[in-house]
């Protein structure tokens, strides 16, 4: 076989110099006369012809790849713009303003928490919120970080439930609607309430002395609460076992200018409580919290001091809620020291919003507290019976019902003066548990 190099011979042109080539002449089967041997190229067709068809199906099949993909990615998009619009209906929550009974919403922050400056400008004078708890069907509040100053979210979450408001007693009585003066109403009273000389709204100690009363013992004078127009409630340990239902017993206003003739009227020595009926009307006037203090919150009572033994304001926090429910865990409770302070039996017990409840005792002197992480502490434990459940056996008493009760125990944390602003810090150690009661027969 030669190959031809004239200028004669035809060459392959493809488009590609590869191709490009001068062809091959046979001259036993295609003689000069009959032209150049072309036979070769029908071959070389059929080999271009597979490796297109190669290249074709694989665009085709590139194609079909890209569609499938394409059409995944625009379903993610869409799933992902689906989500992020739930995103932003669970961002609102429902608030129930009861000043006006209208449901309003409230936008929470991106990381799912509600400012309280937010609470602030929407509703003047607010300083919480509560629901409903789904289970207990009691009503439970919203935890708050002073840090961070937000609302944290409920274990259940925001979504599915309206929550209440919970303002300051002055705004509501008022029945204040309009925002503005709501704002303005409020920044006034507080300049006049006795509790705004101290933190958080804390009560005067002259405004807590008028519900603090005492009976002369032999030495001492013991302490005794006013926690309700008709009845007092004080300790049943130590000198006061000495007391039986049906007992009369003189008690002494805080001054001692003011005499009441009580009788014994209800005895438990599980809750170490004395309740004594009065004859005659105590005070007129006599705020209570509607709901339970949440936890975390400042409390206040008086002390005497040990260096001149006179009256001085002990500070603390409510800090733990406590289930009792086997019968040798329940009591009796006794009082608890702190420094140079002392806190007495009986003692009242005051949040932002008035009498709170009766200090009783502290547990580990009974053996009902068996936590020993708290043998170097400064802070002191006790028990405080709040006058919301103390209500339940005065109107058993008044009225002679007799039926299972149930009592909710509150311990309180108490910390001298000096070193509130160092220890009273909200985290989770005083965050809020939801309220718990035992069965008592």
């Amino acid at each position: 076989m030669k190959r031809l190099m004239s200028k004669n011979v035809p060459y392959l042109i493809t488009g590609s110099s590869w191709w490009k080539k001068p062809l091959y002449y046979n001259p036993v089967v295609h003689p000069l006369n009959k032209g150049p041997d072309f036979s070769f190229w029908m071959v070389v067709s059929q080999q271009l012809l597979q490796q297109w068809s190669w290249k074709g199906g694989k665009n085709m099949l590139n194609i079909i790849i890209f569609k499938r993909v394409f059409c995944h990615l625009k379903w993610a998009m869409s799933s992902s713009g689906s989500s992020s619009q739930a995103g932003v209906e669970e961002k609102i929550i429902l608030v129930l303003n009861p000043l006006n009974n209208e449901t309003e919403e409230v936008v929470l922050s991106d990381d799912n928490t509600l400012d309280f400056s937010t609470l602030d400008h929407a509703f003047p004078g607010a300083y919480g919120l509560k629901f409903t708890h789904p289970i207990s069907h009691r009503q439970q509040y919203v935890k708050f970080n002073k840090d961070k100053e937000v609302f944290l979210a409920p274990n259940s979450g925001w979504k599915g439930k309206t929550f209440n408001l919970v303002f300051y007693s002055n705004i509501l009585n008022n029945s204040i609607s309009d925002r503005h003066e709501r704002r303005e109403y409020l920044y006034k009273q507080i300049e006049k309430t006795p509790f705004s000389d101290e933190p958080d709204h804390l009560p005067s100690i002259e405004y807590m002395k008028t519900f603090l009363f005492h009976i002369k013992e032999e030495n001492f004078n013991s302490w005794v609460t006013c926690v309700d127009p008709h009845f007092f409630a004080t300790y049943l340990h130590h000198t006061h076992r000495k007391y039986k239902r049906g007992n009369s017993i003189t008690v002494y206003s805080y001054d001692g200018t003011t005499v009441y003739d009580t009788v014994v009227c209800f005895i438990d020595e599980e809750l170490d409580l004395i309740l004594l009926n009065s004859s005659t009307k105590i005070m007129d006037v006599f705020p209570i919290c509607e709901d339970y203090t949440r936890k975390g919150s400042r409390l206040k009572m008086i002390g005497k001091s040990s260096e001149d033994n006179t009256p001085c304001c002990v500070y603390g926090y409510l800090y733990k809620e406590e289930i009792i429910r086997e019968p040798e865990e329940y009591g009796p409770f006794m009082v608890g020291k702190m420094d140079n302070i002392s806190v007495e039996y009986g003692t009242a017990v005051f949040d932002m919003h008035g009498l709170y409840g009766v200090y009783i005792a502290m547990p580990e002197t009974f053996g009902c507290y068996r936590e020993q992480n708290h043998a170097n502490s400064k802070h002191f434990e006790g028990l405080i019976l709040p006058v919301k459940e103390l209500e339940i056996y005065m109107t058993k008493y008044l009225y002679k019902k007799g039926r299972n009760q149930s009592f909710l125990l509150i311990r309180l944390k108490l910390c001298s003066p000096q070193s509130i602003s160092a220890t009273v810090t909200p985290n989770s150690d005083i965050a809020l548990i939801p309220n718990t009661f035992a069965s008592l027969k």
